[in-house]
């Protein structure tokens, strides 16, 4: 095995059982060659805004007042 293999063995390893999900999620990722498929439905309705909010997006952009959005 590479010097890196271990390093990352060994850090994989250490983490805490809470991590663990996330981390192989990202290494079975770097695995999978087909396209990702994200469940986004959680996002849906999420921004509260008048209608013309993406008509005025870049407006709040340049003011640089973007903090409460």
């Amino acid at each position: 095995m590479s010097v890196m293999r271990d390093e990352l063995h060994e850090l994989v390893d250490a983490l805490p059982e809470e991590k663990v999900a996330p981390v192989l999620r990202l290494v079975r990722d770097q695995l999978d060659d087909s396209p990702k498929v994200r469940d986004l439905s959680a996002l849906i309705g999420l921004m509260d805004a008048e209608p013309d909010f993406a008509e005025r997006s870049e407006d709040f952009l340049k003011s640089g007042d973007n903090h409460s959005l």
